[in-house]
């Protein structure tokens, strides 16, 4: 059996000052694909500590593999590089690869950064014989390196977009070639629009006659959705399971739904707008995050004060004055106010309450309209409850208004 030891390094992680999310998205990566986490841990900037806790390792019975991110950088406080070297006896070599970004950097930068190269040059070295990890978004590389004959470890930078891409296309290549996953299946879907009390309370006790067989769950919430992932040694089980999965929420599945709005506007050659109030342009932001949205998102009206929304989109005052900014009606003659004046096939808006203040009798806060207009169709309005800080609560609109979008594309056949 494989120990899968994730090691986060970090003083502003131990210290509080910084939150972890590296070590989440790994095992949440290697769980996807049936791997078990033996261990998660926290060390700060201390060279001691890491190598104590590596020999510890090392030192165990089984297979045992470590990935660490963090301290790859060329800061005195930057240890990861140092630590390994000595456990494992291996002198550092410069990547060249890495070295010519670097210089290239500091030519570009000016005297000042050409001046600290001999420093920061540190950055691109890795321990001798290990198997690099290029860094196609930063600067220093990752390794891979066996320690002994049982106990391999891989080293990626702290940054999460570093380390993510690094992850997926450089280690978990070698990672495949060098363990075989355990006997344990992996099947995972993502949900929309369900908490996750809500599906532990209804699917998962309605199905316990599967679970109980020897079928492994998790679930990860996000905003917006749940992501629920199955393991189990019998395929059937699985298969049955998921099953019941895709046909209780038939209607509420989605796994890279982003990536596949931008597939389907992209091919369809259709396009969009949106009318955001609450969520101050995040579905805008969200949209084009991914390059190439200019193909098909034509902007935004961030319609945050009334007059906006009357003067720019030409929600009517009577509706305002009888049921308010936060209403399906207004979300509707929102919607249909940025198609119109965009020209767009598709329209978004969102209106609600994000808190804390502005709540009445009659709206609490975290309440949210969602209108979705397609071409000359009429505009389909949805109302949701989050009761949520104000951040959250805007993450969870704007992604299920991507949500419904891509609903209606799907419907659309795009």
């Amino acid at each position: 059996m494989l120990n899968i030891h994730i090691i986060s390094t970090g003083t502003e992680i131990t210290s509080g000052k910084s939150v972890d999310s590296n070590s989440t998205w790994i095992a949440n990566e290697l769980s996807g694909l049936g791997f078990s986490i033996t261990k998660f841990l926290a060390l700060p900037d201390k060279p001691l500590l890491i190598e104590e806790e590596i020999r510890h390792v090392m030192a165990r019975p089984g297979l045992n593999l470590i990935i660490m991110t963090g301290g790859l950088g060329a800061t005195a406080d930057d240890y990861t590089l140092e630590v390994i070297s000595k456990i494992s006896g291996k002198q550092t070599v410069t990547h060249n690869t890495a070295l010519e970004k670097l210089t290239i950097l500091a030519e570009q930068r000016g005297k000042i950064y050409q001046e600290m190269l001999p420093v920061s040059r540190r950055q691109t070295t890795i321990p001798q014989g290990s198997r690099v990890l290029e860094n196609d978004v930063g600067l220093a590389p990752g390794f891979y390196i066996d320690l002994n004959d049982t106990t391999r470890l891989a080293a990626m930078p702290g940054v999460p977009k570093e380390m993510k891409k690094m992850f997926s296309d450089y280690f978990l290549p070698m990672m495949k070639k060098d363990y075989n996953k355990e006997d344990l299946q992996s099947r995972s879907r993502c949900i929309w629009g369900v908490p996750e009390s809500i599906f532990q309370e209804t699917f998962i006790k309605k199905n316990q006659d599967i679970i109980s067989s020897g079928v492994e769950w998790g679930v990860t919430a996000k905003p917006g959705h749940i992501k629920v992932t199955f393991k189990s040694t019998s395929t059937d089980s699985l298969q049955k399971i998921i099953g019941k999965i895709d046909s209780d929420y038939k209607d509420r599945l989605g796994d890279e739904i982003f990536l596949d709005i931008h597939s389907m506007l992209t091919s369809s050659k259709r396009t969009v707008s949106t009318a955001e109030s609450c969520t101050g342009g995040l579905v805008g932001k969200i949209l084009t995050d991914i390059s190439g949205a200019s193909a098909y998102y034509m902007g935004s009206v961030v319609a945050y004060h009334n007059d906006i929304k009357k003067n720019i989109l030409g929600v009517r005052a009577t509706t305002l004055e009888s049921v308010g900014a936060v209403s399906a009606e207004t979300a509707a003659e929102m919607a249909n106010g940025i198609q119109h004046k965009f020209n767009t096939n598709y329209a978004i808006s969102v209106t609600g309450l994000a808190g804390p203040t502005g709540a009445t009798k009659d709206k609490k806060v975290g309440l949210v309209y969602i209108g979705i207009k397609a071409n000359h169709e009429e505009t389909k309005v949805f109302k949701y409850e989050f009761p949520l800080n104000r951040d959250i609560f805007r993450d969870y609109a704007a992604n299920i208004a991507l949500f419904h979008l891509y609903q209606k594309l799907c419907q659309d056949k795009l």
